[in-house]
């Protein structure tokens, strides 16, 4: 019933209060890394030196944020639930990208540890095994 403001939409709703504290406890299993997600996280990003994995951390935000932005359209409801999938959809076209284009090497270079974590031992990690 509030304004359909950005910093409502994106983080003070409560509905979206609990697909970012959901996301909180999937990163830290994820991870091993506990983070804080606070609005200035969300709308700027992490940009300091103690956050291990910022860049990862801040791509698979702005993947959260479309998330959001897509089920809220459809729904009063954005369960967490959906997320993961998605991300790993995402993760799989860079992938395909960065091979199409001959520079696995950089997507290798950061990404293959967090693809590691995030697929474990499904069909898309033995696949990028093969090719490295």
């Amino acid at each position: 019933m509030q304004p359909q403001t950005l910093p409502h939409l994106f983080y003070r709703c409560s509905v979206i209060y609990n697909f970012w504290f959901a996301f909180q406890n999937w990163w830290l299993g994820t991870n091993k890394n506990r983070i804080n997600v606070t609005e200035s996280n969300i709308f700027y990003g992490w940009h300091d030196d103690t956050t291990e994995s910022k860049d990862i951390l801040n791509y698979v935000i702005l993947v959260a944020k479309y998330d959001i932005f897509c089920t809220i359209q459809e729904s009063d409801e954005v369960p967490f639930n959906g997320f993961p999938s998605l991300l790993k959809n995402k993760l799989v076209t860079l992938l395909q990208i960065a091979v199409k284009n001959k520079i696995s090497n950089n997507f290798t270079k950061n990404w293959k540890g967090f693809m590691r974590i995030l697929f474990s031992t499904s069909l898309v990690m033995i696949l990028f095994n093969l090719w490295y």
